[in-house]
């Protein structure tokens, strides 16, 4: 099976890249923009939960959590690979450079700018926090100086534990795919465990380690982990024949019904989201790189213009934000384990313009400015 298919291409800095996983990306960053957008245009106003509308709006800010099982599938997927024999093995200093230079450059540039400008409370002195990643451990720091970064110290640290964890499988299973299946749901069982206890109790020990760090969403993680273990058993077994019945293997089925679970979840609450979230990243992801039948899905994830905005997602991702808090004059603090938004807001309509017309720039600005030279180094240097 190809890794590549020559429709499921594109160049990223000179990396040949899959179009399908950059426009996966790319649909999970445009959905919390759009979730942040209305979320921060609606302001302090009590209702912003309220009619189906509104919760599908603010549920876009669900797509974060796609990030989090594409990271378990694509950066797993090599250390399975490897431990079966059929890569080489993966060098970890080339591994941790690929990692700190597609993260940090833009992460340090966004982060210290917005420290020394403190447009929404920030302060110069939680600068080592965030250069350590550690801002999500204190209520103080966790939503500054750009709310969005809490996600990147949990990506942080499942890169730091995930060849540790990825050596533990390989001593364990013993090149078992099935084994390795049943030790990643048993962690992310007990991961779970640890996010529905912080979103049920509230506590302080709940909320640090259930909600916005590791332990408590490495279930998701592992979520993308389990997908890149099925994609090495069929390519060493071939396609089950389960895969072959056409509903269960056409990709738009397993694409529609990870969007309808999401959609379901914008609806619900944050436990029910919990319980849910693994499964709809499973599904969607899983119509992009499994073998299945193809449909219109895929055609749309192979679409050009959507994979480039994937290609500069994590610009996007990063600078949209303050951007938009600039625009609405709100800003964001954890309360209770819950993020809640402060000021008065303004349109959605017009935030939703005024932030396409300034974000796009700027994106582009980061992009280009920023991210891509470290790209062409790393690929220098590999």
């Amino acid at each position: 099976m190809a890794e590549i298919e020559s429709a499921d291409r594109i160049e990223q800095a000179g990396e040949r890249r899959s179009a399908r996983i950059e426009s996966l990306r790319a649909l999970a960053a445009l959905a919390v923009f759009v979730g942040h957008a209305f979320a921060l245009s609606f302001g302090s106003r009590p209702g912003v939960f309220e009619g189906t509308k509104n919760q599908l709006l603010v549920g876009g800010g669900l797509g974060v959590f796609l990030f989090f099982t594409l990271s378990g599938y694509l950066l797993f997927l090599p250390f399975l690979r490897a431990q079966l024999g059929t890569r080489d093995r993966v060098k970890l200093a080339d591994y941790a450079r690929n990692r700190v230079l597609r993260i940090l450059p833009l992460y340090v540039v966004v982060v210290t700018a917005l420290s020394v400008v403190r447009p929404f409370g920030g302060q110069i002195s939680d600068w080592w926090r965030f250069m350590l990643f550690v801002q999500n451990y204190s209520g103080q720091s966790i939503t500054l100086p750009d709310s969005p970064v809490w996600s990147l110290q949990v990506e942080m640290h499942f890169y730091l534990v995930l060849p540790l964890v990825a050596l533990a499988l390989a001593f364990v299973a013993r090149r078992s795919l099935g084994l390795t299946a049943v030790l990643l749901l048993a962690g992310a069982a007990v991961s779970y465990r640890l996010r529905a206890h912080g979103v049920e109790t509230r506590d302080s020990l709940g909320v640090l380690y259930g909600l916005y760090s590791l332990p408590g969403l490495m279930y998701l993680f592992a979520s993308g982990m389990l997908m890149a273990v099925a994609r090495v058993w069929i390519e060493r077994d071939g396609v089950p024949s389960w895969l072959r019945l056409p509903v269960l293997g056409w990709s738009t089925a397993w694409f529609a019904a990870g969007v309808l679970l999401y959609a379901v979840m914008a609806r619900h609450d944050q436990l029910f989201q919990a319980r849910l979230l693994p499964f709809a990243g499973f599904l969607v992801v899983g119509a992009a790189v499994l073998p299945l039948r193809p449909g219109p899905a895929v055609k749309a994830l192979e679409w050009r213009p959507l994979a480039v905005v994937g290609v500069a997602s994590y610009s996007l991702y990063l600078v949209h934000v303050p951007i938009i808090q600039a625009l609405t004059g709100t800003h964001v603090k954890v309360v209770g384990g819950a993020l809640v938004t402060i000021g008065d807001g303004m349109s959605f309509k017009l935030t939703l313009l005024l932030a396409v017309l300034i974000v796009a720039p700027v994106t582009a600005v980061s992009y280009f400015g920023i991210e891509q030279p470290f790209l062409r180094l790393r690929r220098r240097w590999a």
